[in-house]
């Protein structure tokens, strides 16, 4: 996270040194005073080689050659930021926005940062209440930045509904990124009015969540739960089917709650036959949902069942394939193979016991449980199944 955020530093102090640059060739005769000092460039330096502290100092130096240089005081005040000072960084952009000389633009950048000193110190209501300013005030660029930091307030707070104004706002900015995170908020919303016992209101949450995302795993999964409250399996059915359809990496998450579905309408030939149309087209083995028993019981051809499944198996070889490929040889197995089988598959079983079965595939996160917000990286709908051993 501290390198993320002194590479942030630095691409500020970058751009910024670029721009007064640029500014200073415009106007270097009339204003020779704000000139960036040598110290400065030193500054960066010591940033590029991960110096933290060095760089501080020499930007304090720059400070003292030319104290006017609004750029030099907000790479500092990010570094302090960064490295958990908010007071110090707090107080650069209050005396920044004392000055009366400050130029619009330079006004706008300062008080944004000062609701980051603010969102990043946990004093959120500051923090509200100025990016709720700069929206009305800034321009474009400011005012999505404002907005992506009010989401992010909104989303630490679990304030949904004005999380999902501030994300509609940030997609009439042609952010299409925000369907499928509106898509994830309205399912919180659910959780939420389902716990209160409002399955109404649950459902049609989620239906919006998959007006806005229809490849929301999460919202098919839910509505299934909110149409089993109802004792409405066939309408769960239709719902946990989307799962497969969808991405069949998460095939292992609807399956338990169907064959709970097709227990209660009394129709287990039914879900083995779901499961054989699973195993032919690959995704039952690799979903690591342990089927063997129930496809044995319901089978008339039980050898040809444990070749298909061995054929699979080898396939794309993996432990949940292993546990496959014992429990077909367990129902062939006599005497003291058996024990020996059973031996190995507790063993197998102990191995994936021990596996993350989940990864985020945006920074790498592992988990045991499904979140469907990296606690890592923050974003949603990144944490996928994992069924690979490494």
């Amino acid at each position: 996270m501290q390198e993320v955020a002194l590479l942030l530093v630095l691409m500020l102090a970058v751009a910024s040194g670029w721009l007064l640059g640029c500014r200073q060739r415009r106007c270097s005769k009339k204003d020779s005073g704000k000139r960036l000092p040598e110290s400065y460039y030193r500054g960066l330096n010591y940033l590029l080689n991960e110096q933290p502290e060095q760089a501080m100092a020499m930007f304090l130096q720059a400070l003292d050659d030319n104290s006017e240089a609004v750029d030099t005081h907000l790479a500092l005040a990010k570094l302090f930021r960064a490295r958990g000072d908010f007071t110090k960084a707090t107080q650069i952009h209050q005396n920044l926005l004392a000055r009366p000389n400050l130029e619009t633009a330079e006004q706008l950048l300062v008080r944004f940062e000062l609701a980051s000193d603010y969102m990043a110190a946990g004093l959120f209501d500051r923090a509200e209440r100025l990016l709720k300013e700069l929206l009305i005030e800034s321009s474009t660029d400011i005012r999505k930045k404002s907005l992506t930091l009010l989401l992010e307030l909104y989303q630490r707070e679990k304030d949904w509904p004005e999380a999902i104004k501030t994300a509609r706002a940030l997609l009439d900015m042609k952010d299409s990124s925000m369907e499928s995170v509106i898509a994830q908020y309205l399912c919180e919303q659910a959780e939420s009015f389902s716990q209160c016992g409002d399955e109404a209101a649950a459902r049609l949450a989620l239906r919006n969540a998959l007006g806005h995302d229809s490849d929301c795993i999460r919202a098919h999964l839910l509505l299934a739960k909110t149409d089993i409250q109802a004792k409405k399996y066939k309408d769960a059915i239709k719902s946990l089917k989307q799962v497969k359809k969808k991405d069949d990496a998460y095939l292992a998450e609807s399956l338990p709650i169907l064959q709970a579905c097709y227990q209660q309408l009394g129709q287990e030939k039914q879900f083995y036959e779901y499961l054989l149309e699973c195993l032919n087209d690959g995704s039952l083995i690799s979903s690591g949902f342990n089927a063997s028993q129930a496809m044995r019981k319901e089978s008339t051809k039980p050898e040809q069942l444990s070749q298909r499944i061995r054929d699979e198996a080898q396939q794309a070889p993996s432990l949940h394939g292993l546990r496959y490929l014992i429990d077909c040889q367990m129902y062939d197995a006599e005497g003291s193979s058996i024990h020996y089988l059973q031996s190995l598959r507790e063993f197998v079983d102990q191995l994936i016991a021990v596996h993350p079965a989940y990864r985020c595939k945006q920074c790498g996160y592992q988990g045991k449980h499904l979140t469907w917000l990296c606690p890592s990286c923050q974003q949603w709908g990144t944490i996928r199944p994992s069924h690979t051993i490494e």
